[in-house]
């Protein structure tokens, strides 16, 4: 078998570059050494979100909440992508 692109670690963002690699029409393989999501991914306690409202009340305080609002659509967008 063929392919256009190898994508090394079957976590999130193995995972997900995999996936956009696809939608760009291109045939890939993923490599993992265990099982899915089994290391980092499954390993940690970090999530998925964009509800960081420190983060967006420190953002505006200290640069502005056009750079807050920024930061929030980007989180938005990439939640959305995963």
């Amino acid at each position: 078998m063929t392919v256009q692109a190898v994508v090394i670690g079957a976590g999130i963002t193995g995972l997900t570059a995999a996936r956009l690699l696809c939608e760009q029409g291109l045939t890939v393989a993923v490599i993992e050494s265990r099982r899915v999501c089994s290391g980092v991914t499954g390993l940690t306690t970090a999530k998925v979100t964009a509800l960081q409202s420190t983060i967006y009340t420190e953002l505006s305080e200290r640069w502005g909440d056009e750079t807050s609002a920024a930061y929030a659509a980007a989180n938005l967008e990439g939640l959305e992508m995963i």
